[in-house]
């Protein structure tokens, strides 16, 4: 009896957790582009000694000789990411 809805339809759960994934890849895409390209930045033209610490590929010790490469990575990856939850669609039914 409890489960009746008597006609109506239950809202869908769906939609909001889909909501709430999208921009969760949205917040870490933009994340993880900022790092890439101030991680390339910073190694490439040594702008930023402010921001030294900032970066992810200067705070991570086995990345030392590398952060060129593992700032690419990152770049690459954000970019994946939000095309990921672009092409992330609420199902219409």
């Amino acid at each position: 009896m409890a489960r009746e809805t008597y006609g109506r339809r239950p809202a869908p759960l769906a939609g909001a957790r889909l909501e709430g994934m999208k921009g969760l890849l949205n917040v870490l895409g933009w994340l993880l582009v900022l790092q890439g390209v101030g991680g390339v930045l910073n190694t490439l033209l040594g702008w930023w000694r402010w921001a030294h610490d900032l970066l992810l590929v200067n705070l991570v010790p086995f990345l030392r000789g590398r952060e060129i490469f593992a700032a690419i990575v990152m770049g690459v990856l954000g970019l994946a990411l939000l095309a990921l939850s672009d092409s992330l669609q609420r199902k219409t039914a």
